[in-house]
């Protein structure tokens, strides 16, 4: 007497699926392409306040003591409207 594992197995041997499952890819795509767009976001949004908090430019992490605060950053030319505290 066979399994219900080995079953599963045998009986679809010689199944080829030729045609994607069009609703399924794209809930797939959509959900997971959308989590990583939000984890990458988060990631640069907490690098780029830890920047401002330690005195950087949020875009290059250039050292931005002794700037004036409304001055664009001179390494990549960023203009912040709030450079420093």
């Amino acid at each position: 007497m066979h399994s219900s594992f080995e079953e599963a197995f045998t009986l679809h041997d010689n199944l080829v699926l030729y045609r994607p499952a069009w609703p399924g890819l794209l809930a797939d795509t959509l959900f997971w392409g959308g989590l990583l767009y939000l984890i990458r976001g988060s990631f640069r949004s907490l690098r780029a306040r830890r920047r401002r908090r330690l005195g950087r430019c949020p875009a290059c992490a250039y050292d931005q003591a002794g700037l004036m605060p409304d001055a664009p950053c001179p390494e990549c030319a960023t203009a912040h409207e709030k450079n420093r505290r």
